[in-house]
């Protein structure tokens, strides 16, 4: 049978590498997590995208059970161990009342909806078209309140004129990782690919030439704004992880 190399290259290289980059993605936040937990204070690292992560991470893993599609399977379920350990490690460290609470509403009431809709959906949705419809639809407006993280970050790049807040090793990871996806998905059709990793990439590009446009001011190793900017990064690539239908 005559091999067809980009047919090889869109559906299976593509989600392939996808899956690594989308696992040292989730990875990224762990330096400014542990430098959290040796100090005994959040020193600037906000707790709430790491609960979006958790909600993320587990709503792509259930469409990819529905679908299914083991890509989708391998590009989460590290990201769900990772968000659960970071979640337990940094919620001691939230003392400020208003933003315990806020992180309580945020986990609570999205794991809360995230488990009554799988079940409504798994339960009461009998064609597997209409599951994966319901389940890729939350799982992308997570990614996609997951995006306004980075937003922050580009303002304050602009408004100081220095990059030294964007991480850059991970913010070609983010570019990669979502160009993966990206064409994977366009191959494929599925907007749930599509959608939400086109918006990563271009949020990527934009930090990508905020890096080469303005220089960094700043050498250090990593200060709490650098673990802020590098939980951002980790936030727009953990959408690189979105989920594909299944191949026949």
């Amino acid at each position: 049978m005559r091999s067809d190399p980009p047919g090889f290259f869109v559906t299976t290289l593509a989600p392939s590498l996808g899956v690594v980059l989308s696992n040292v993605l989730y990875l990224a936040p762990l330096p400014a997590v542990r430098k959290a937990q040796r100090h005994m204070q959040l020193q600037g690292l906000n707790p709430i995208p790491l609960a979006l992560m958790a909600l993320n991470t587990v709503g792509f893993l259930a469409y990819g059970l529905a679908v299914p599609n083991r890509y989708v399977v391998a590009s989460n379920v590290l990201g769900i161990v990772l968000a659960v350990w970071y979640l337990a490690t940094v919620l001691p460290l939230v003392r400020d009342e208003p933003s315990l609470q806020q992180l309580k509403l945020v986990l609570v009431g999205g794991a809360s909806f995230l488990v009554l809709e799988i079940t409504w959906a798994t339960l009461f949705l009998a064609e597997e078209k209409e599951r994966a419809g319901v389940l890729g639809a939350n799982a992308t407006a997570v990614c996609v309140l997951m995006f306004a993280a980075p937003l922050s970050t580009l303002s304050e790049v602009c408004r100081t004129r220095s990059s030294s807040t964007i991480y850059g090793p991970l913010t070609t990871a983010q570019v990669c990782n979502c160009f993966l996806w990206t064409v994977y998905g366009a191959a494929v059709g599925d907007v749930w690919v599509t959608g939400p990793n086109s918006i990563g990439l271009l949020l990527g590009l934009v930090q990508a030439a905020l890096l080469a446009i303005l220089p960094s001011t700043s050498a250090s190793a990593v200060t709490p704004e650098e673990g802020k900017a590098i939980l951002s990064d980790m936030e727009v690539g953990a959408f690189g992880q979105a989920a594909a239908p299944k191949q026949a």
